[in-house]
């Protein structure tokens, strides 16, 4: 796990603010999940701190992949065959 990760897991007060920020930008983005189910996830979170550190990683991942189909690097070399 990321050190970055790992002081989230000691970090009681900073995983519940975090989970909140999650929780508020995942309500705007999925209306149509319940409250209750929102609040599950949350709680098996805040238990479970490696759990929420393989979420943090995969979801960097998925906004990644998300980049670069939106934005491509292109090579402003005056030689078009530049790598």
């Amino acid at each position: 796990m990321p050190l970055r990760l790992q002081l989230l897991a000691g970090d009681q007060p900073g995983r519940q603010r975090l989970l909140q920020w999650l929780t508020d930008q995942h309500r705007a983005r999925f209306p149509e999940i319940t409250e209750a189910e929102r609040a599950r996830v949350a709680r098996e979170f805040m238990s479970e701190p490696a759990k929420l550190g393989a979420a943090l990683v995969e979801m960097e991942q998925q906004m990644y992949e998300a980049l670069c189909q939106l934005y491509r690097v292109c090579c402003l070399s005056g030689v078009c065959d530049s790598p």
